[in-house]
């Protein structure tokens, strides 16, 4: 244990059981904090941007219908963004919790 009685990141604390998500502008330390929590609570950390680039190197239907947008600078459409957030967080590794870096 450190002096201030925190837990240290690298044990786990029990189990998250919930998803948490952090929201706030570009730079704001979301990704930092997300990554903290979910290692803390040994849960997945998910975030959008991952998400494309997995299926978009899976090179699945939602991938391909993301991969053009991407390359001519267009903002996906939430259509397609939910589906990659459903299918992702229906694994079993979200089935205790998981952190989610921003939407």
């Amino acid at each position: 244990m450190e002096k201030s009685g925190a837990v240290p990141d690298s044990r786990l604390v029990g189990r998250l059981q919930r998803a948490v998500i952090f929201l706030g502008p570009p730079g704001a330390g979301k990704g930092t904090q997300a990554q903290k929590l979910a290692r803390r609570y040994g849960v997945p950390h998910l975030s959008t941007g991952d998400m494309l680039r997995e299926n978009i190197a899976l090179g699945n239907a939602l991938g391909e219908q993301a991969k053009p947008l991407m390359a001519r600078g267009e903002l996906v459409p939430d259509s397609i963004i939910l589906k990659m957030v459903a299918e992702r967080i229906e694994r079993p590794d979200c089935s205790f919790g998981f952190v989610f870096d921003g939407f």
